[in-house]
């Protein structure tokens, strides 16, 4: 697999995981709702399907095409019918491809009987839907196409040949790879998305994150080609830093504003985070060509040493960066604090600032010395204070 195109896809994923996270939130419901209402033996089994799959969801329904209402205008004929192809199509003993095809040939019959001519309940897309209903770290949504280009642009090596039953089956092998680079990246993507499914009993508690690594590949199908063919995004203009000859003078307001600091600092620590995951990613693309690796000290250590990413220069010698990232133009007000400050003393000319800005659309980035950051460091925002003596 190839990993670097994969972590970009991921970065940005997460990047943009709170508004994708109204959006796409309804399938942790919807798979929460199968599972507490899911009972085969229920007295009235065609209110249980209602209750169990929502008819409307985009899980199972898409402009004309309603698969449930079919299965269940089925049932209302043919209860016992139903229910025996579910019971086959659940049973974990039976060989995957023999169920899916159970299922699928059943339906058909079924409506045939009825002399219905539609082919909604009976396709591959459905049947994996309700596996995943059922089961949801056990299996994903087919989606033939979206699975081939995505599996071909990140050389996967998973072959996904249109209408063969067996190509179901590879589909959480390829969920399972994604999900395993989350783990091994410790990503911050993931603390995030626990805290999500914690805020609210509707969800469906992903302790496996494959419903993750699932919804970096739905993502993944629908903005790919853009994030492929944006070279800018993919590759960061980097040049040196230019000094401003301007300095900053704080300004006192005249009328007061009520700022949400706590929201603010999570937005920043976002922000912030993300841009020093693409910084790595960069410096590992660079370090590749010599056999090093770049360390991520503050994800991994914590804050308060002065630089963000331990790194290496051409000829293998250890460089500190620092990361401040914005999404807007690279004279937007940005802080360093005094440790960042001492660190550029210290380190001197092993010390880099990476000024990643315009983040999110062009990516760039601006290489500041530790020199320079002593020169741009003219105007002290906050003080150190230590009160109580006499």
């Amino acid at each position: 697999m190839n990993k670097r195109k994969l972590k970009q896809i991921v970065n940005h994923y997460w990047m943009n995981f709170e508004k994708n996270w109204i959006q796409e939130k309804y399938k942790w419901v919807e798979v929460e709702r199968f599972q507490n209402n899911w009972n085969i033996d229920s007295s009235d089994f065609v209110n249980m399907l209602k209750e169990s799959i929502n008819e409307s969801s985009n899980l199972v329904a898409s402009r004309n095409y309603f698969p449930i209402n079919e299965v269940i205008k089925i049932a209302s004929h043919k209860k016992e019918e139903v229910k025996e192809a579910f019971r086959i199509l659940f049973n974990e003993s039976i060989e995957l491809n023999e169920r899916i095809i159970s299922f699928s040939s059943s339906i058909k019959e079924l409506k045939n009987s009825l002399d219905y001519s539609t082919t909604g309940g009976s396709d591959f897309r459905f049947i994996s839907t309700l596996l995943f209903l059922k089961f949801p770290n056990k299996y994903s949504i087919y989606k033939y196409t979206d699975l081939k280009e995505f599996s071909e642009e990140l050389e996967t090596g998973i072959v996904f040949i249109k209408g063969r039953v067996g190509s179901i089956g590879k589909v959480m092998t390829l969920i399972q790879l994604i999900r395993d680079n989350l783990v091994l990246w410790n990503h911050p993507l993931i603390s995030d998305y626990m805290q999500k499914l914690k805020s609210c009993d509707l969800y469906y508690y992903d302790e496996g994150l494959l419903l993750l690594a699932q919804n970096v590949f739905w993502y993944a199908a629908r903005t790919y080609r853009d994030l492929n063919n944006n070279e800018k995004y993919i590759v960061p203009y980097v040049a040196f830093g230019k000094m401003s000859k301007s300095k900053y003078f704080p300004q006192i307001g005249k009328r007061g504003a009520i700022t949400d600091y706590v929201k603010k600092a999570k937005r920043d620590s976002k922000l912030g985070k993300a841009g020093e995951s693409f910084v790595l990613e960069y410096e590992n693309n660079k370090l590749s060509r010599i056999g090093k690796k770049a360390k991520w000290i503050s994800q991994n250590i914590g804050d308060g040493l002065g630089y963000d990413i331990l790194s290496y220069d051409e000829e293998g010698m250890q460089i500190y960066i620092e990361v401040k990232t914005t999404k807007y133009e690279e004279n937007t007000l940005f802080y360093i604090t005094a440790h960042e400050l001492h660190a550029a003393k210290l380190y001197g000319e092993r010390y880099f600032l990476y000024r990643l800005y315009k983040f999110g659309t062009e990516n760039r980035i601006a290489v500041y010395s530790g020199e320079d950051v002593e020169k741009l460091c003219t105007t002290p925002s906050t003080y150190a204070v230590l009160g109580g003596y006499k």
